[in-house]
């Protein structure tokens, strides 16, 4: 959960103060440019700082959909004969496993990971991928 800046500080306003008397744009930081300075948005509920775990995976921790594996690594996504993601290959606590899906894959393994993860899968510039085999 995100929220606007709730709060100011005597430092924060001279940081945005001195964006200003330098030449730079004080504004929103989502906008479409951001260069400049802004004050920040919090991801806080209530005044307590929140996580991606207290606002996103514990009310949806009782689904029956979703299995969380502790320090699990994920090596391969798995396709069928359509190309279709169907699932994914992963290694925890010193065995190689597969989980299967019903409906669909979300990769979100960040910048560096999520296209080397699709590389190891087959997916990629395709004499890069004969290269590196």
């Amino acid at each position: 959960h995100v929220e606007p800046k709730q709060w100011s500080t005597p430092l924060a306003k001279a940081f945005l103060q001195a964006g200003k008397e330098l030449g730079y744009r004080v504004g929103d930081h989502n906008a479409a440019k951001q260069v400049g300075f802004s004050p920040i948005d919090t991801t806080t509920r209530n005044g307590m700082r929140g996580s991606v775990a207290e606002s996103y995976l514990r009310p949806a921790n009782k689904r029956e959909n979703l299995h969380v594996a502790l320090n699990a690594y994920v090596t391969k996504v798995l396709f069928d004969d359509q190309k279709r993601a169907i699932g994914i290959k992963f290694d925890h606590k010193g065995r190689s496993k597969i989980a299967l899906v019903k409906r669909e894959v979300i990769l979100s393994a960040g910048a560096i990971e999520s296209p080397h993860l699709l590389m190891l899968s087959g997916v990629g510039p395709e004499e890069h991928l004969r290269k590196h085999g």
